[in-house]
């Protein structure tokens, strides 16, 4: 029985795992403003992300952040002036499809450079 258990336990734990890992959502947009908080830094972003009504309506669809307690706060920072600077576009990545997380903007789990 207890086998068994653990089996069950390994299979949800699996599925549940890849469901997750299908779940995430990228947009690749050039930055169009820098803000930064004290608490947080938001990216004003050029074009559209989510497209859902009512991020827009909400005007988190092209405001993506993240708090400046983020471990990785200053390295995103660093790297969205550099993509600014150069316009080049940035890849936004969320592991869940939701544009919630800041009062005034999308929280983001991840920041890429996109190289042309």
């Amino acid at each position: 029985m207890k086998k068994l258990l653990t089996a069950f336990s390994l299979s949800v734990g699996l599925l549940l795992s890849s469901f997750d890992a299908t779940a995430a959502f990228e947009a690749t947009v050039h930055i169009k403003k820098i803000e930064v908080y004290t608490d947080r830094i938001i990216l004003e972003l050029r074009g559209p992300t989510f497209g859902a009504q009512h991020c827009i309506d909400n005007n988190k669809d092209r405001r993506w952040g993240w708090p400046t307690s983020s471990p990785a706060s200053d390295n995103w920072y660093a790297l969205a002036l550099s993509a600014q600077a150069q316009e080049l576009p940035v890849r936004v990545h969320k592991i869940a499809q939701n544009c919630i997380g800041l009062s005034d903007g999308t929280s983001l789990d991840g920041l890429f450079l996109e190289k042309n």
